[in-house]
């Protein structure tokens, strides 16, 4: 008798361990994922970058102008007991009653979209809010008949306010809030306290007799003060709407919350008036500096608002002192003839008679630009600001640096200034882009070497001092006191022996003697060996500095050092072409 002859696939047997397995790996997947998100919320929380960014860069968009007759897009404030007192909440009915008086409407401010936008969904208006108001009737003569201001006395300043109070409502409310190595952190939510709140509100629910202590912070505290009806938070949707509107507001001027630099008051500067022009209208006799790059006068001014502009007032965000104009150098033996008939050009980095033998700076801020200069001398690309380059500038420029870089030219990079003259001494390269001190070294090593002075201009740069704002009392006095020193003249003529230019140069003149003022100011050949700082010889005599005197060269700048809007994006590609 035939028995049927028993048969069982291979692969059963193995469908439940690859089931177990693959169930095993999903879980894994979900508890790193997991791990992920747990460590980017608490960094989030920590640091509020994300919040920073994307809030800063939606404050960009809120504004609002003045402009000739009526406006249709004004969203006038309801019943917080700040636009009550103010009057801000009966403007509406103000300018209905005057109309129907026969006055009229001249001129009245429009919101943005944005700003629109964030008021129809119900936020309060965020914009810069006055802390005192008030009226003040003045005759034909000017003189005052009528003046009423409220609230009656307010502090002018932060810094008026005496430390005891603020230490105490900082010890109250937020320790943290004015923690200098926090300057993104969003005021408007402390998460430990919050979650606290929402802990016990969700126990009260439960147990009547739970104690429930608020969880606001005192940027929430404002808005519901000022804003939110009654001044009183009656439902968790307004508790949201305090945090929004606070967190709005917070960014409206950058990512910082917590501007690290205190002003600097110009009436405590001795010798203010004796800064050239150079740093405070970015020109030098008369004639116009380049407007790429970080500008120095753009970011010097403090405004009413406390952004940073060129127009003049009586505050300054930093003390101008040191600078100087940065080209290339290159060894004068090893440059082809071809080229030594030519004017000196960024373009020469890009040279096929050099490739090999060509450094760049390390550093994507300033070697960026370096390339930027030489692609753009080159004529391979053109740039709408070569200070401040685009994504699609940054990806183009990396492409060509690349393209370069796979055919051997560039030999290496350097971080110091030691580095580069190392590369150089070594014979590693015949020209990189290069820092004035640098030329020490050369020249102690005994290279014919040349500074160059592009026709294209220099990249320049301009150093200076800023104020801490913890600094208080006699320290800020001795703080002062510094600042006033560096233009005294020593200083000045102690950097002038570096290589470096002082703001009030003139100052220096009588610390200097005839021969280094004509060298290192006047680009004259030195008469005799010129001292160092540290005393010892440094030019030897007949030497000329590169580009001639201050004017000459300061007033041939191209781009000045920057930091751009697309900075971080420019170091990853910038880190793609050095490893490339």
């Amino acid at each position: 008798m035939n028995r049927p002859v028993l048969r069982s696939s291979p692969r059963a047997t193995r469908i439940v361990p690859v089931r177990r397995w693959l169930k095993w790996l999903l879980a894994a997947l979900f508890l790193f994922a997991c791990a992920i998100a747990v460590r980017v919320a608490q960094i989030e929380i920590e640091t509020s970058q994300r919040q920073a960014r994307y809030l800063s860069e939606l404050g960009r968009d809120i504004a609002f102008t003045v402009t000739d007759g009526p406006s249709n897009s004004v969203r006038f404030p309801a019943t917080g007991p700040y636009d009550v007192r103010l009057g801000y909440a009966s403007l509406l009915s103000f300018e209905e009653r005057l109309n129907a008086r026969g006055f009229a409407v001249t001129a009245q401010a429009r919101d943005s979209a944005r700003m629109s936008s964030l008021a129809d969904h119900g936020l309060f208006l965020p914009y810069d809010e006055k802390d005192q108001a008030g009226l003040l009737l003045l005759d034909a003569r000017g003189a005052p008949l009528f003046s009423a201001s409220y609230p009656n006395r307010i502090y002018t300043s932060f810094d008026a306010i005496l430390p005891l109070i603020v230490n105490a409502l900082l010890f109250i409310e937020d320790r943290n809030l004015l923690d200098a190595s926090q300057p993104n952190r969003n005021p408007a939510i402390d998460w430990g306290r919050f979650s606290r709140a929402l802990f016990d509100q969700s126990v009260r629910a439960i147990d009547k007799h739970q104690p429930s202590p608020g969880g606001s912070t005192l940027a929430t505290q404002i808005e519901k003060f000022r804003h939110s009806p009654g001044g009183r938070t009656a439902t968790p949707p307004e508790k949201l709407r305090q945090i929004a509107s606070a967190s709005v507001r917070a960014y409206l001027h950058g990512p910082q919350t917590l501007p690290a630099r205190r002003q600097i008051d110009l009436a405590r500067i001795r010798r203010w008036q004796e800064v050239n022009s150079l740093p405070r209208a970015n020109s030098l006799a008369r004639h116009k500096c380049a407007s790429a790059g970080s500008v120095p006068v753009d970011r010097l001014y403090v405004q009413a608002d406390g952004s940073l502009a060129r127009k003049a007032s009586e505050r300054i965000s930093m003390l101008p002192l040191t600078h100087n104009a940065d080209s290339f150098v290159y060894l004068q033996d090893a440059l082809p003839p071809a080229l030594a008939a030519t004017p000196e050009s960024w373009a020469w980095l890009l040279a096929p008679e050099l490739a090999g033998r060509v450094a760049l700076q390390a550093d994507a801020a300033i070697g960026a630009i370096d390339a930027a200069l030489a692609v753009e001398a080159s004529g391979l690309m053109q740039f709408a600001d070569i200070g401040n380059l685009t994504i699609e500038e940054i990806d183009a420029l990396i492409s060509t640096l690349i393209g370069f870089k796979r055919r051997g030219h560039f030999a290496g990079f350097w971080s110091t200034f030691a580095d580069a003259a190392q590369l150089m001494i070594a014979n590693k390269v015949a020209i990189q882009s290069v820092w004035s001190p640098a030329a020490v070294e050369l020249q102690r090593a005994g290279l014919h070497f040349r500074l160059a002075s592009p026709k294209e201009g220099y990249r320049a740069w301009f150093g200076g001092m800023s104020l801490s704002r913890v600094a208080q009392g006699r320290v800020l006095d001795a703080a002062y006191d510094y600042l006033n020193w560096w233009l005294d003249g020593w200083a000045g003529a102690a950097m002038a022996r570096q290589g470096f230019y002082i703001s009030n140069s003139e100052r220096s003149r009588g610390y200097l003697d005839a021969a280094e003022w004509a060298y290192w100011y006047d680009g004259k050949p030195a008469e005799s060996e010129l001292p160092g700082p540290t005393s010892k010889h440094l030019i030897a005599a007949g030497q000329q500095r590169d580009g001639g005197n201050y004017v000459s060269r300061m007033g041939r700048i191209a781009v000045w050092n920057s930091v751009m809007d697309e900075h971080n994006y420019l170091v990853r590609r910038w880190n793609e072409f050095k490893q490339a």
